[in-house]
């Protein structure tokens, strides 16, 4: 994945989807960090480069829940 594609796809979805993007975001940067000590990548390129790049989302919780109450 290159630098471009991550700002492009979370750019593309952080208004549909706001809060499954911003999951979606976090586990894409906890892959680059530990790709980095396993030799997988040479550069985490997410810490240094991606993150300057993106506007983080920001998004309220719903007060939707399941009931418990069992009719």
């Amino acid at each position: 994945m290159t630098i471009e594609d991550i700002v492009t796809w979370f750019n593309r979805n952080k208004e549909k989807k706001p809060r499954q993007t911003q999951k979606a975001f976090t586990m894409i940067g906890v892959a680059y960090k530990y790709a980095v000590p396993l030799d997988i990548i040479e550069t985490n390129i997410f810490e240094s480069r991606v993150k300057a790049l993106v506007e983080q989302v920001t998004y309220e919780p719903k007060n939707t829940y399941l009931s418990l109450d069992k009719e």
